[in-house]
């Protein structure tokens, strides 16, 4: 049952990478153009590398070996042109980058903090506070840090691995053939440990949002903490939920540093081959200086490449962690519905009736069972009895903070759960047992 537990771990993991990247996806489809403006700025970065290191030939076997002096200048002046263009398009994929990003940002944090406007008080109570303000900001802080080295660490090296790819096949099919063993050395290796890294890391956040709530909760009843000698206990308590911390931490860092490791020496075993086979082929005349100084360019820029993937793997990682748990918060289905409520609820008349109301807030514990009671309008009605008797129940009933499992409400004959919550809550007033005061 343990294995099978922990491939299904996996598995969901790797599902939740492809998930956030469609998730991604969708969101910068929301500002195409800002997003193809950074496309097509990032193109031009690409396309001049890869000329750069091309031009080599040109330089080497027809200006330098061949004396072509208006060659040289030719070639030189297009580079001189392209730097510039380069450098432009450079900025302005910065500037509107951070614009890009910005909005993305913009509507997690939009997104996740309407979702708990209308999350019911059921969501509250299984959730603790901490867990999700860490949410809203560790985690929002996280995928920010993944999404700002996204280009510089993975979608423009990916994009010189392909350029390159296809010129490395134009200079000598041959030696292009052999230096196609980089790719599966150097995604072998991250496909073994991503996705326990990935899983390694969604444990982590839920520790770390752990943690989070017993700082908030100590700092938030440090009177009580004080006045009962308990800070020594609370000590106790933080350092245990500290060291399953820094035990979950120990053990994302090393799995991402082997996602990075299996593919860096097998990168550097594979550039020595290819260079070997280059001398060979040089030495013997079946390839030029010029054809081998471009081809050992370009294939360096294309090993780097995809060490610069492998090393944004582990910031990858993290990042997918964080966003699967801000998406079960966006994704989470409310308890309480009102999608075809009428907004049409007469000032009240007649009566309030509970008709046979069972409910309960988890477990196998009923808070009312098979209640029926009416409350006549005009008249001022106390609930009397022990804690735990369902006296606060039932005036959360009545407000829909939560919803009966059996039974229904009654508005003048009207079922509460047809009215919409905002109309319900304009004909009620309430005040609640803890004062609360916002800033």
């Amino acid at each position: 049952m343990k294995e099978d537990g922990s491939a299904e771990i996996l598995t969901d993991s790797a599902m939740g990478l492809g998930e956030m990247m469609r998730r991604l996806a969708r969101m910068c489809a929301q500002d195409k153009t800002l997003s193809l403006i950074v496309a097509g700025c990032l193109l031009v970065e690409v396309a001049f590398s890869a000329a750069l290191a091309y031009s080599f030939k040109f330089i080497i076997d027809e200006g330098l070996a061949k004396g072509d002096v208006e060659l040289l200048i030719r070639v030189i002046a297009l580079l001189v042109f392209g730097v510039v263009l380069a450098t432009l398009a450079g900025l302005g994929k910065d500037y509107y980058l951070a614009k890009l990003l910005a909005n993305m940002l913009a509507r997690l944090r939009l997104g996740m903090f309407e979702k708990f406007q209308w999350l019911p008080q059921r969501y509250y109570a299984r959730n603790q506070l901490g867990d999700l303000l860490n949410r809203f900001s560790s985690d929002i802080a996280t995928v920010e840090n993944m999404l700002g080295a996204a280009i510089p660490w993975a979608i423009q090296p990916g994009l010189d691995v392909i350029a390159s790819t296809v010129l490395l096949f134009l200079l000598d099919w041959r030696m292009a053939l052999l230096s196609l063993l980089v790719w599966p050395i150097a995604l072998i290796g991250p496909r073994s440990f991503v996705p326990r890294a990935s899983a390694a890391a969604y444990t982590k956040r839920k520790e770390e949002g752990g943690v989070m709530s017993h700082i908030q909760e100590n700092l938030s009843g440090q009177a009580l903490v004080k006045a009962l000698n308990f800070e020594r206990n609370a000590i106790r308590g933080f350092e245990s939920r500290n060291h399953g911390l820094a035990a979950s931490t120990r053990r994302v860092g090393f799995l991402s540093s082997l996602v990075e490791r299996s593919s860096t020496a097998g990168i550097h075993i594979v550039q020595v081959t290819v260079l070997g086979a280059g001398a060979y082929l040089a030495f013997t005349g079946t390839l030029t200086v010029g054809a081998l100084a471009a081809f050992m360019t370009l294939f360096v820029t294309l090993s780097y490449s995809l060490l610069y993937v492998a090393q944004y793997t582990p910031q990858l990682i993290q990042g997918s962690g964080a966003m699967r748990r801000i998406a079960d918060v966006i994704d989470s289905d409310e308890d309480i519905r009102d999608d075809a409520g009428t907004d049409d609820l007469p000032p009240l008349r007649g009566e309030i009736a509970y008709r046979r109301v069972t409910f309960g807030y988890g477990g196998d514990t009923l808070a009312l069972n098979d209640v029926s009671l009416t409350v006549p309008a005009g008249r001022s009605v106390a609930f009397v009895g022990a804690s735990g008797s369902g006296k606060s129940t039932l005036i959360n009933l009545l407000m829909r903070f939560y919803d009966p499992a059996q039974g229904s409400l009654l508005w003048d004959g009207t079922d509460l759960r047809t009215v919409s919550l905002q109309a319900l809550r304009a004909r009620t007033g309430i005040v609640f047992q803890d004062n609360f005061i916002f800033n």
